[in-house]
């Protein structure tokens, strides 16, 4: 007995120590995989480079589902893997630094924020929800850490007169990523709420609206100049919004969120297509407008998934508490009626004798107390019946 105990316990601790590798290791790869992503879409085409930058969202999540206490191994573990992954690209070793050092300071901000004003998951899930993510993650943790963003590209030759166009692309970069990325691990992985979301015949609904979406994002980003006047080019980018509102409406924040993630994916590859509505005379516009649309897209369908998540929330209570309601007033209306049941048959037993001593103590009135006895008897039958008692006939 007490050496089974003694190996269970082992492997126990065994396992946790385990888990506890095994997730700062995970991170770091998937880390390593979303900064690779985000070069090789610069690769690709020399009219775009990555809109966003991946990584600071895998870190923020990671950092959102521990405890603060272990925040510092997880960015630890990533270290590692961006150096790796900036070398590859020849940033210096002195940029290096100050892109990781702000790269840990917008999700740390935002996961700290996060974790003191919203709380655990199952996040998205109202309103408040969702406005405050998009104060915190979308707008103020990538603007402090734009700041020092800046200075990525200065300490690498860049001139500080250029210091708030560096601070706007670095702010454009962590904010479209929190719109975009963020809320989908959030909302799908994180809460685990697609099982509900698209229970019964809404899988087939929710391959109605993929389809639509993907085939109104094909003409919204694939038409180009050369295809249609400037004029009209404008008019196409409103082409995925009723699909984007058809998502939210139905399916709530997980709705929100993948739709937008599909645009956002629809959107960039079509530019690095070549053919596109985005079609400045430098890739630093052509992304700007890019990240300007996405972010603008995003963050009013983010609120109404999470106003309509909180509306079928409210909803599911309400018919709950209905339910429940019901069923105490049923319970209630049976231990009344049990009550009303017994204090009667009582009563009516006792007047019951009191007529048979009446009967032996009165002889003259012995008709009138026989009457009186037949309708007292008849009386008590009908209380005690199985008829008077709610469960009768059941």
């Amino acid at each position: 007995m007490h050496g089974s105990s003694a190996d269970t316990l082992a492997q126990s601790r065994l396992g946790q120590a385990g888990a506890a590798v095994y997730a700062p290791a995970l991170v770091a790869v998937a880390y390593y995989l979303g900064a690779e992503a985000a070069f090789f879409v610069g690769t690709l085409s020399d009219r775009i480079f990555a809109p966003f930058w991946p990584p600071n969202i895998i870190l923020l999540c990671a950092l959102l589902l521990t405890s603060e206490r272990r925040w510092w191994i997880f960015i630890a573990a990533v270290f590692p893997a961006h150096v790796i992954a900036e070398i590859g690209v020849g940033m210096p070793i002195h940029q290096n630094l100050i892109a990781f050092a702000t790269n840990c300071m917008v999700a740390t901000l935002s996961a700290f924020a996060i974790k003191r004003h919203i709380g655990e998951p199952p996040w998205f899930v109202n309103f408040r929800q969702a406005f405050l993510y998009v104060l915190i993650a979308v707008v103020a943790s990538p603007a402090v850490s734009a700041f020092g963003g800046a200075f990525v590209q200065i300490s690498g030759g860049g001139s500080v007169e250029n210091y708030w166009t560096y601070w706007t692309n670095w702010f454009n970069a962590n904010a479209l990523a929190s719109a975009t990325l963020g809320p989908v691990f959030l909302t799908w992985v994180g809460a685990g709420r697609t099982s509900t979301a698209f229970a019964g015949n809404r899988k087939v609904e929710a391959a109605v609206l993929l389809i639509g979406l993907v085939a109104a994002c094909a003409v919204a980003f694939g038409a180009g100049p050369r295809s249609m006047s400037h004029g009209f080019l404008a008019t196409l980018l409103y082409l995925p919004v009723p699909f984007i509102v058809w998502g939210a409406v139905r399916f709530g924040a997980v709705g929100a969120s993948g739709t937008i993630l599909i645009v956002t994916i629809a959107s960039i590859w079509e530019n690095l297509q070549g053919s596109t509505t985005f079609n400045a005379d430098s890739p630093e516009e052509n992304v700007l407008a890019l990240q300007v649309f996405l972010t603008a897209l995003s963050v009013p369908a983010l609120l109404l998934g999470a106003a309509i998540e909180e509306l079928q929330r409210a909803r599911s209570g309400m018919q709950e508490l209905a339910g429940s309601l019901l069923r105490l007033q049923g319970e209630e209306r049976r231990r009344v009626s049990w009550d009303l049941h017994d204090k009667i048959g009582q009563d009516l037993a006792a007047a019951h004798m009191a007529v048979g001593r009446l009967e032996r103590e009165a002889p003259s009135c012995k008709p009138i107390v026989a009457e009186l006895g037949g309708a007292v008897a008849e009386l008590t039958g009908g209380a005690l019946g199985p008829s008077a008692t709610p469960e009768a006939g059941r």
